[in-house]
């Protein structure tokens, strides 16, 4: 999209959400590989709260960098309608 002061390369925009798209993909992948419940002692418990913690950040990691992929790919999305619309109107 461009216009006076204004310039987005589209292509660059898209690449940006595939590169948050490849980023997550390792850690969803090893999302669904639960790991054995740690045999810790008398401290096992804690062990297995902390993984639980760290699962969910890690899940909260996966969401957030999924839905920031979707807003930037809706985002190139509506530059390339505006220069379409532009193109045309012209």
């Amino acid at each position: 999209m461009s216009a006076p002061g204004f310039d987005v390369d589209v292509a660059r925009v898209e690449g940006i959400a595939a590169g948050l798209d490849a980023a997550a993909t390792p850690l969803s992948g090893a999302a669904g590989a639960a790991p054995d419940v740690p045999q810790a002692g008398p401290v096992t418990g804690e062990v297995i709260a902390y993984v639980a913690a760290l699962a969910r950040a890690v899940s909260g990691l996966i969401e957030g960098t999924a839905t920031t992929a979707d807003a930037v790919r809706s985002a190139a999305s509506s530059y390339r309608g505006a220069d379409a619309s532009a193109i045309l109107g012209s």
